[in-house]
C-alpha cells in the first residue's frame, strides 16, 4: 500500500507497539487452556478476529465470544484430524504394503477413537453442546478420509489388480475342458460353440490387456472388468468358499477321530502285570509248609 495513506499517529503508536510485540522477552510459547498452540492453529483465530473485525464498528462482545468459541473448536478439529490422517499415512499411506480389509477396519476404529480422545482432551469454549456439531463435522471428515485410504490400499491388492485376467483363463481353461469332452462324445455343435466362446474370451483379454497399457477406451476397460468381477464373485468364489468350507469340515471331522482314538484305551493290553500267588518273590513254585525233621 501506500504508506503516505497511512495516519501519522497510527505510524508512531506502530513504533512503540512493533518492538514490545517482537521483542525476546515476548516471543514466548503461546498457550490457549493450559496447552500450548501451535503456528498453524494461531493463524486460525487471526482468520476468524480479522472476519468479525472487517467492520467500521467495534463488535458486540457476545460476537467476540461466538467467534473465539468457533476458532477455538476448529483449532481442536484440525488438531484431531492431523493425529488421525498422521496415523493412517504410517498404516496404510504412501509406499506402506497392502493390508487385508478386515485389518485395516480394526486399525482405522483404534485410530479413530485416538482422534476422537484428542479433540476431547482439549478444553473447549462454549460446554459440551457447542463442541458436539464440530464433534460430528470431524466424525465426517474422517469418514471422508477414510474411504480415501481404503481405495488407496485397494489399489496395492496384486489379485484385485489381476483379477480381470485370472477370471478370463479360468473361464477359457472350463471351455477348453468342455470342449475336449464334447468331441470326445461326438457332441460336434457344443465343441464348436466352446471354441467360438473360448476365441471370444481370447479377443476380450487382448483387448483388456491394450486398455490397461494405452489407458485408450477406459470405459470399455470398465465394463469388462465389471463383468468379470460378477463373474468371479458368483460363480468362482461361491464355489470357491463352499470347497474351502467342505475341506474344513472334514479336516475338523478326521481331528476329532484321531482324538478319540487316542483318548480310548485298548482292553485286549494290559500294560500293568498281575502277581500270581502261586508264585514267590523269586520266581519259583510255592510247594507248601516245610515239614519238620
Amino acid at each position: 500500500g501506500n504508506l503516505n495513506q497511512i495516519d501519522e499517529e497510527f505510524i508512531e503508536h506502530l513504533k512503540d507497539f512493533m518492538p514490545n510485540l517482537l521483542s525476546p522477552s515476548s516471543l514466548v510459547v503461546k498457550a490457549m487452556a493450559d496447552k500450548e498452540v501451535k503456528a498453524k492453529e494461531i493463524i486460525q483465530y487471526f482468520k476468524s478476529y480479522i472476519e468479525i473485525f472487517k467492520g467500521n464498528t467495534m463488535p458486540e462482545a457476545k460476537s467476540m465470544l461466538q467467534v473465539t468459541i468457533e476458532a477455538n473448536n476448529l483449532v481442536s478439529l484440525a488438531s484431531a484430524k492431523e493425529l488421525y490422517i498422521a496415523s493412517m499415512e504410517s498404516l496404510c499411506g504412501g509406499e506402506r504394503p497392502y493390508l487385508n480389509q478386515q485389518q485395516l477396519d480394526t486399525e482405522h476404529s483404534l485410530i479413530v477413537e485416538s482422534a476422537l480422545a484428542e479433540f476431547d482432551s482439549r478444553k473447549k469454549l462454549g460446554g459440551e453442546e457447542s463442541s458436539l456439531q464440530y464433534r460430528e463435522q470431524l466424525a465426517t471428515e474422517i469418514e471422508k478420509s477414510y474411504n480415501h485410504y481404503k481405495a488407496h490400499n485397494e489399489s496395492k491388492n496384486i489379485f484385485k489388480a489381476a483379477s480381470t485376467p485370472i477370471t478370463l483363463f479360468v473361464m477359457w481353461f472350463v471351455l477348453y475342458i468342455l470342449s475336449q469332452v464334447t468331441s470326445l462324445l461326438m457332441l460336434d455343435p457344443l465343441a464348436d460353440l466352446a471354441s467360438w466362446l473360448m476365441w471370444g474370451l481370447f479377443s476380450l483379454g487382448v483387448t483388456w490387456a491394450y486398455i490397461k497399457f494405452s489407458g485408450e477406451f477406459s470405459e470399455i476397460g470398465v465394463v469388462i472388468d465389471w463383468m468379470t468381477g460378477e463373474v468371479w464373485d458368483n460363480c468362482f468364489q461361491t464355489l470357491l468358499n463352499k470347497a474351502v468350507e467342505r475341506g474344513s469340515e472334514t479336516a475338523m471331522k478326521q481331528a476329532v477321530t484321531m482324538m478319540k482314538l487316542v483318548s480310548t484305551p485298548n482292553p485286549t493290553m494290559n500294560l500293568v502285570s498281575t502277581p500270581n500267588p502261586k508264585l514267590n518273590l523269586v520266581g519259583t513254585p510255592n510247594l507248601g509248609p516245610k515239614k519238620r525233621l
